[in-house]
């Protein structure tokens, strides 16, 4: 009969886990208080944080931030040159509000790249928001035995006078890029501003002599010039790197 380490492949293959430092952020603080709180059973949800869903959830949490705060600023990097290609071409932009041509890009990948960063901004922050409901329902059970779901959760943003209607627009928004269609870009131009904002279609125009009306979602993508205020109702930190 053969031994165990027989039986074992001659090569098996070996790994190098890449290292990074987690950013500070409201879990840590939380982590923190926990540490420093008078009460017992809040020190010793501290001391066994590591063994309860906190630990992955709050360390998952961190990681999409930082992640998101990359994605905001490579979005708005790519908004910036596509701006600037328009406003250096006034007679196409004339030529596309009068008589419905598109406008041609000099860098055709630019789009592409834009579309890219919509749909990894409309991806990353409704999973964010996903997992920062679980490790809120994971929080109330652990430390108060409490049962929450995400409707309570809504439910005291709405009692704050928060708008959340964003989370649906956003979980909508997600599916329907997800599993029916992509996003295509569109401009909102105010010539009396001399501003050019773009906006995330749902619907390809297909005639780029005689554009039909296209049907188009509100803007959910962070960025200066963006019509519509920032998402409200979700975390701080994260609000504050999309400025």
């Amino acid at each position: 009969m053969a031994s165990d380490n027989q039986n074992k492949p001659e090569h098996e293959p070996q790994y190098i886990h890449v290292g990074f430092l987690l950013s500070a952020g409201w879990v840590l603080t939380i982590m923190s208080r926990l540490l420093k709180s008078s009460d017992p059973q809040l020190r010793k949800a501290f001391e066994q944080w590591s063994e309860t869903p906190l630990k992955e959830l709050g360390i998952a949490i961190t990681t999409r931030m930082h992640m998101l705060g990359l994605g905001v600023r490579r979005l708005n990097a790519r908004v910036a040159a596509l701006r600037g290609e328009i406003a250096a071409d006034p007679t196409q932009v004339g030529a596309a509000l009068s008589d419905g041509y598109v406008f041609r890009l000099k860098d055709n990948d630019l789009a592409y790249e834009l579309l890219l960063d919509m749909d990894s901004f409309i991806f990353e922050t409704r999973s964010l928001y996903e997992i920062v409901g679980k490790f809120l329902v994971a929080l109330f059970d652990i430390l108060f035995g409490r049962k929450i779901n995400e409707a309570d959760l809504q439910s005291i943003l709405a009692e704050k006078g928060i708008d959340t209607r964003w989370i649906t627009e956003l979980r909508e928004s997600r599916k329907l890029f997800f599993h029916q269609t992509a996003p295509w870009l569109a401009v909102q131009v105010d010539q009396a501003k001399t501003m050019f904002n773009r906006k995330c279609q749902s619907k390809h125009t297909v005639d780029r002599l005689n554009p039909q009306p296209a049907r188009r979602r509100r803007c959910l993508l962070p960025g200066e010039g963006c019509t519509g205020s920032p998402t409200p109702g979700f975390p701080a930190s994260t609000m504050n790197m999309i400025h």
